[in-house]
Order: structure tokens, then sequence, then C-alpha cells
């Protein structure tokens, strides 16, 4: 009966993880994936824009959630880009964990709001 509840919890989860992973990834093996992040980055803004321009559509509480979510993670990815860039040595260490792991943060409490909000179906209108 929670399945919708949970595949939306789920949903801001995986993404939280994902994009730690992502930005975790890329300062502790710069060589390796170097090349290849950027494209990775470009996709994963264009995604994110996407889902944004979706969004746009619907005026619900979990949409605005959405959309605030959304708007901070991409801002803090250009901050982890910039703290990655210009502030941190490359390889894996705390800072380089702690500040991968900044545009992941937003998700953690959309996913909070949305086990707590959401109903366990989805509106049939």
């Amino acid at each position: 009966m929670h399945a919708y509840r949970w595949w939306y919890f789920a949903a801001a989860v995986i993404m939280a993880i994902a994009v730690a992973a992502f930005y975790i990834a890329v300062q502790a093996y710069p060589d390796s994936l170097g090349g290849a992040a950027w494209p990775g980055l470009l996709v994963s803004v264009l995604l994110l824009a996407g889902a944004v321009f979706r969004l746009r559509v619907t005026d619900s509480p979990m949409a605005r959630a959405e959309r605030a979510a959304l708007a901070a993670a991409a801002g803090l990815s250009l901050l982890t880009v910039a703290l990655q860039a210009f502030v941190l040595a490359d390889g894996l260490s705390v800072w380089a964990v702690v500040v991968g792991a900044l545009p992941a943060l937003p998700f953690l409490p959309l996913a909070w709001q949305a086990e707590r909000t959401l109903s366990a179906e989805p509106s049939r209108s």
C-alpha cells in the first residue's frame, strides 16, 4: 500500500547517492575519470534541466519541493566543481568526500518530505 511513497523516497535517496558518488569519484580518480567526467556532468545537468522543465507544469507542494531541491543541488554542484578545481588536491581524502557530498544534500530533505507527506498511492485526477 505504501508503494508510491516508497518509490518517491527511494528515487530521492538514489539520486543523492549517485550525485555524491559521481563528484567523489571525479575527485578521487582525476586521471582515469577526468576526460569522461565532463560529458557525464553535462548529461547530469541536462537531466536536471529536463526535470525542472517538467516540474514547471505542476504546482503541488512536492513539485515545489523538487524545484527547490534541484535548484539547490545545481548551485551546490557549481560550488563543488569550483572547490574541486581550485582548492582541493587530487585524490581521495576526507575533504574530497565532504565536498563531493554537498550536491547530494538537498535530496535528503526531499526524501524525508516525500515519506512524511505523500499518500500511499498517486491521485488519479
